[in-house]
């Protein structure tokens, strides 16, 4: 049993705490001022703005923005606090925390895809912290990164509905690792030659010494009606128009564009419909083991002749399987 005395004594330190710090913020109001700017500090305030492929405002993007708040009193534990904000004609919005935040994550990967079906990030988020937008500001008080006049830029593709498109799947077992995987992209026919043949042709190149010097590991070739580029985008939905090959070096003329996606070694290939006489796009990728001897061939077509290869299952953050295509032959 707690004595009297030991009671008193507990409720008086208790009041001698309340009345030191009522007596220091009375006397130093400096102290009080110096805690509610500190606060203020760590409030983000910043604009956005969401631009597709070509550069362009994306009006009506749905951002989910989630920000670290910093408890109000101490040992309190710290809460999350989102919003969900929307971009106007000009593709931007402001964000306000309103409070004291430690981090802010602007677009989350998963939930942007149930938000903006039509939309894909290039990137998983993009995350800022107060601190960090200080000093950004305090260096170029005007034009500082996340200002009206120099937002902060989000980067889309901006693809359409889903496509149906040509899929097929082949997993690779070349009787000789030197020769070479020959490919018909409408047919879906994969064969083994000691040349290149088909509309696009891959090998694996041994690793001598001016082969790895020369980063040319893989060799493509394509056919008399199809031309190839490097895929090193994220997503691989966009072939470019032109700027089309007949050979590459995998990894010389991706490094040659940019460093290479986590996709593995894909090419955009552009070929000539003989029925239509218009150009088909699509992709092809290497997967699987990464090398043509025994990895899997994947290839993706729109028939259409459109360049959007976005198709049903990418809204699918884990699986990203295809759901809904094509299977070949096609004439």
């Amino acid at each position: 049993m707690i004595s009297p005395k030991k009671i008193l004594l507990a409720i008086c330190i208790v009041l001698a705490g309340v009345l030191a710090l009522a007596f220091l913020f009375r006397l130093s109001p400096a102290v009080a001022w110096k805690v509610k700017h500190r606060r203020a500090e760590n409030r983000l305030r910043c604009w956005v703005k969401v631009v597709n492929q070509d550069g362009k405002a994306v009006e009506g993007y749905k951002c989910e923005v989630v920000a670290d708040c910093i408890p109000t009193w101490p040992f309190s534990r710290p809460k999350v606090k989102k919003d969900i904000l929307e971009t106007g004609p000009d593709g931007e919005f402001e964000y306000d925390s309103k409070r004291a935040v430690s981090f802010v994550v602007i677009g989350y990967w998963d939930s942007q895809w149930k938000l903006n079906p039509q939309h894909l990030m290039q990137r998983a988020h993009f995350g800022v912290s107060p601190l960090e937008h200080a000093r950004a500001k305090s260096c170029d008080p005007i034009n500082y990164p996340g200002s009206k006049r120099n937002p902060y830029v989000i980067h889309v593709f901006s693809v359409g509905s889903p496509q149906r498109l040509l899929y097929w799947n082949h997993q690779m077992k070349l009787a000789s690792p030197g020769n070479w995987a020959c490919i018909e992209i409408l047919s879906g026919r994969v064969w083994e030659s000691d040349k290149p043949e088909g509309d696009i042709a891959i090998r694996d190149n041994p690793f001598t010494e001016e082969n790895i010097r020369g980063y040319c590991l893989e060799s493509f070739v394509a056919g008399k009606q199809c031309g190839m580029y490097p895929m090193v985008d994220d997503w691989g939905l966009a072939p470019p128009e032109n700027s089309y090959k007949t050979e590459l070096c995998a990894d010389r003329d991706w490094l040659a564009i940019r460093v290479r996606s986590g996709a593995g070694t894909a090419i955009y290939y552009r070929l000539l419909s003989v029925a239509t006489g218009q150009y088909i796009y699509g992709r092809l990728a290497v997967g699987g083991s990464g090398r043509v001897r025994d990895g899997i061939l994947e290839c993706y077509t729109n028939l259409q002749g459109e360049r959007n290869l976005f198709y049903k299952g990418y809204t699918d953050l884990f699986e990203q399987k295809i759901q809904d295509y094509v299977t070949p032959p096609v004439q």
